[in-house]
């Protein structure tokens, strides 16, 4: 069992060191949004993404749906039996919208053909977004998933995120349109990308 005059005390150290930020969060965030949130994300490594990836996901989750039935899908929702409706409202998910989220990864699993062809890689995924979003079963979110703020990788990073956003603020970014900075080490990196953000804002 805890010790209560200490957990007590613990409290509240810990509480009064953080007033100021429970109310910057409260009113910042005051909480759910009550919008669609997808059940997934999806990273796929730009150099093997193509605009048909929704197409080959609901047609792979679809087999696997028919090769292994319905019971493999209770195991995975831990059901013990399907309600009338589950399974052909699960086909009929993965037959219209496999993927909620989708990111074109220029991170963990990227492997451009050259050293140069990441510009080609950030076009082609331009093509790809631009495609997918106008399908109307296509993903409530999709976007890019471009290198990290580090020393190393910093100009690569902002490179790509510039040609994407460059490429579909001609046409108007599509609806749902999101960028992921993976590998956050610090605050100043967040901030780093506030900065980014606006200054492209302005730019395009």
């Amino acid at each position: 069992m805890p010790d209560e005059n200490l957990l007590a005390e613990l409290l509240t150290a810990v509480s009064g060191r953080l007033t100021e930020a429970d109310a910057r969060l409260s009113g910042d965030y005051p909480g759910d949004r009550g919008v669609r949130q997808p059940v997934h994300t999806v990273y796929v490594p730009a150099h093997a993404c193509t605009a048909g990836v929704i197409d080959a996901w609901s047609r792979d989750a679809l087999l696997a749906l028919e090769t292994h039935g319905p019971d493999v899908l209770l195991d995975a929702l831990d059901l013990p039996s399907p309600s009338d409706d589950l399974v052909p409202r699960v086909t009929r998910k993965l037959a219209d919208q496999p993927i909620e989220d989708l990111r074109i990864d220029f991170e963990d699993g990227y492997q451009p053909a050259t050293p140069d062809a990441e510009d080609a890689d950030a076009a082609a995924a331009v093509d790809i977004i631009r495609t997918v979003s106008q399908r109307t079963t296509g993903p409530a979110h999709i976007g890019i998933r471009f290198k990290s703020l580090e020393a190393a990788t910093r100009e690569r990073g902002l490179r790509t995120l510039d040609i994407v956003v460059r490429g579909l603020a001609a046409d108007g970014l599509p609806a749902g349109f999101v960028v992921t900075l993976p590998k956050v080490t610090s605050v100043a990196q967040v901030e780093a990308m506030v900065e980014a953000c606006e200054l492209l804002e302005r730019a395009y």
